[in-house]
């Protein structure tokens, strides 16, 4: 699976020529283990018990990658009708694995500071996460055209149609959240306002309410 940092067209290609599930899920599953070591390794991200956040992180990474892969094959079916769950989850599984060995990497270079300075150390990573995200999204959308056959301006397309609906779809759910946490605040500030004077909070006997 690491042909995919330094060969990967040839992985590329045998995806394509093989169709094997079990590859596409073994990347998924690595690469959503790389993303759920790094709060073991870095002792930052030690908000919670770290055994309890890596799994939490891992999971919902694969999930999250499982459920972009049926949206991303729904809208290129509709825009080629080619393709389906395998070109899509193997799209979206290459990609993520660049990028969460990148991430391993960086977390791991951090422990170089002490050695070699935070300058260099600064440097090093930020050269590896530049590499890491020009690769992992080439290679994202190189995966797309090549399987699902289609041009690269479609492939663009699709990804954009995803990824907008998922942040869409997430930043109404924080408003929602953000709402309800102030309609949560209020009710206890009117309650405690009537407490305070004396009087029941109950709608039509405090005036203050």
């Amino acid at each position: 699976m690491f042909d995919l940092i330094y060969s990967p067209l040839k992985a590329i290609a045998r995806a394509k020529r093989e169709r094997s599930y079990r590859r596409t899920l073994l990347v998924l599953l690595a690469a959503s283990v790389f993303s759920g070591v790094i709060p073991i390794v870095s002792k930052s991200l030690f908000m919670l018990s770290p055994w309890k956040f890596a799994l939490a992180l891992g999971a919902g990474l694969l999930v999250t990658h499982v459920l972009l892969a049926i949206f991303l094959q729904l809208v290129l079916h509709i825009l080629t009708q080619r393709g389906g769950f395998y070109e899509a989850l193997t799209t979206s599984s290459y990609g993520f694995f660049i990028l969460s060995a990148s991430f391993l990497v960086n977390t791991l270079l951090a422990y170089l500071k002490p050695y070699i300075g935070a300058v260099p150390t600064s440097i090093i990573t930020t050269a590896v996460f530049l590499f890491s995200f020009i690769l992992a999204y080439a290679v994202t959308l190189r995966t797309a055209v090549e399987l699902f056959q289609a041009d690269l301006f479609t492939i663009i397309i699709a990804l954009l149609i995803v990824y907008m609906a998922v942040a869409i779809t997430v930043y109404i759910f924080a408003i929602k959240m953000l709402m309800g946490r102030f309609t949560s605040l209020e009710g206890v500030s009117s309650l405690a306002k009537g407490s305070l004077l004396g009087m029941p909070s109950v709608s039509g006997m405090n005036p203050f309410g």
